[in-house]
C-alpha cells in the first residue's frame, strides 16, 4: 500500500516496477494423458520472459505426445505468444529488486 491507501503492484518476483499480470501455461502429453499448468503472476518485463522461456520451452517439448496433445499444445503455445506481446510492451524495470533474482530454470516456483 502507498502512503495514500492505494495499493500498488509490484513484480512478485523483484519488487520492482513497472510490472502487469500475464497468464502462462504449460502442457505437458502424454501418450493417453496430458497435464496443464497455468500461473497468473504480476512480473516486470525481466522475471516475466525467463518464466516464459522456461515454460515455453518445456511445453514445446513436451506437449505433443498424444493425439489430443497435439492439439492442446498448440492452444497453450499461442496463449503464451499473447503473454509474450503483453511482457514485450512493458518498458524496462527500474530500480533495485527487493528479492533476489528468480533464477528457475523450469520455473517450478511458480507452481
Amino acid at each position: 500500500m502507498s502512503d495514500y491507501g492505494i495499493a500498488v503492484e509490484r513484480c512478485e518476483v523483484c519488487g520492482r516496477n513497472p510490472c502487469t499480470r500475464i497468464v502462462v501455461r504449460r502442457h505437458v502429453g502424454m501418450l493417453f494423458a496430458q497435464r496443464f499448468y497455468k500461473v497468473r503472476p504480476t512480473v516486470c518485463r525481466e522475471d516475466g520472459l525467463k518464466l516464459w522461456r522456461s515454460w515455453t520451452g518445456l511445453t514445446l517439448l513436451q506437449g505433443w505426445w498424444g493425439y489430443i496433445s497435439f492439439f492442446a499444445n498448440i492452444f497453450a503455445v499461442i496463449m503464451n505468444l499473447v503473454a509474450l506481446v503483453k511482457l514485450l510492451r512493458l518498458p524496462a524495470p527500474v530500480g533495485v529488486g527487493q528479492y533476489p533474482p528468480f533464477d528457475g530454470p523450469t520455473g517450478e516456483g511458480w507452481q
